[in-house]
């Protein structure tokens, strides 16, 4: 039996598991229903323009008609301004001369999206009035604008300035995508390792490929099980995306497609790496029951990193202990792509993925040794300094 052969079996296997199934299933219903839910609670529609508020003029105010609809407000005539501001539909009501003007309201509220177009109309026919019509529009541009200052709130400055809030998007969903990866395949990956070795099929096995094959072809298969499963996920998100009204509104380019191929790549990353040190660590057992002292550990082990990339990151990211940390093979899956959002060198994320992928081979020798070392022995937990020492 070839690798090869191995990665088929084991692919087939893991997809026609029910658990794999239906969770992946569900999983792509929550993400597109979360979708759903968010274009119904928003209220978004790409297709209905913002309107304007609905003014009411008397004959003495009728003057500021022109300008009131050309800044995009509704006007309507009324002859008594108290009625009219009680109506439903109106926003608010005007009388007097625009040098005077009074503003009736149906309650003592001053709405703010109401004033500006009131403010303005009223500025531009008085320097109209006085000035004359060419110097009338761009004063009233220039008094409008005044009259508007930007807010620049200094606590959220250097943040809005520096972080990409697509790739602090893509950052969090590798984050979790990657966590998710590793946990499944913790489970599954020993659960499967177990179920051999438990029933003597592993034996059999054994008897044609050699123990590190077999267990190369087991995460091999695996990958490509987790790879599926990443996709369902990211197309679903896609679907998601679509019915929210969020998707018009990114550009798809060649940044885009750089930053979904880099997720991949860090989320195969993180699976090999863990994936390896399940398959060795699982086989040092013989009994279902005695899983959780080994995967337990390696679900601990990867929680580490998942809330450093949540909370260390986007709190420190250029203090020198989340860059040092964001290098380490184990960290880096789960710290890179969000630091990715917070501006770095070009070389960082290429010196990480260099780091991830030589320690795979290490690791793989590691859980080979123990592997090749422990699945033939049952009863009793094989202690992983026994199993080294051989």
């Amino acid at each position: 039996m070839t690798t090869g052969l191995i990665i088929q079996r084991e692919f087939r296997a893991q997809i026609k598991s029910k658990s794999f199934i239906w969770s992946t299933a569900i999983t792509c219903l929550i993400i597109i229903a979360a979708g759903l839910v968010f274009h119904i609670f928003s209220g978004k529609d790409g297709d209905e323009a913002e309107e304007g508020p609905t003014i009411a003029v008397t004959e003495q105010a009728s003057v500021l008609t022109e300008t009131l609809e050309s800044l995009g407000a509704t006007v309507i005539e009324a002859s008594d301004p108290r009625e009219a501001a009680e109506e439903e539909e109106v926003d608010a009501a005007l009388d007097g001369d625009p040098t005077a003007l009074t503003i009736y309201l149906e309650d003592s509220s001053d709405p703010a999206d109401v004033r500006p177009f009131i403010e303005n109309a009223a500025t531009g026919y008085v320097v109209t009035r006085e000035l004359g019509e060419q110097a009338s529009a761009e004063l009233s541009q220039m008094l409008a604008q005044a009259g508007n200052p930007q807010v620049v709130g200094l606590d959220d400055e250097e943040m809005e300035e520096n972080v990409d809030p697509i790739l602090l998007a893509f950052g969090f969903a590798t984050l979790v995508l990657t966590y998710m990866a590793i946990v499944m395949s913790i489970s599954m990956l020993s659960i499967g390792i177990v179920e051999e070795k438990a029933s003597r099929i592993v034996e059999i096995l054994l008897a044609t490929v050699k123990p590190r094959q077999l267990l190369l072809g087991k995460v091999l298969g695996l990958g490509i099980t987790i790879l599926l499963m990443v996709a369902s996920y990211l197309i679903s998100a896609v679907i998601a995306a679509t019915i929210a009204g969020i998707l018009p509104e990114i550009a798809v380019d060649k940044s885009m497609w750089l930053a979904i191929a880099t997720s991949v790549v860090w989320i195969l990353l993180g699976f090999f790496m863990f994936a390896m040190l399940t398959g060795g660590l699982a086989s040092t057992v013989s009994r279902q029951e005695e899983l959780g002292a080994v995967t337990t550990p390696l679900v601990m082990l990867s929680l580490i990193p998942f809330y450093l990339g949540f909370f260390l990151v986007p709190t420190m990211p250029d203090a020198l202990v989340t860059k040092i940390l964001s290098f380490i093979p184990l960290f880096a899956p789960f710290m890179m792509p969000v630091r990715a959002a917070f501006g770095m060198a070009a070389w960082e994320p290429l010196l990480a993925m260099v780091l991830c992928v030589a320690s795979i081979p290490l690791l793989a020798a590691l859980a080979g040794k123990i592997y090749q070392r422990s699945i033939l022995r049952t009863g009793e937990r094989v202690k992983i300094t026994q199993a080294l020492r051989g």
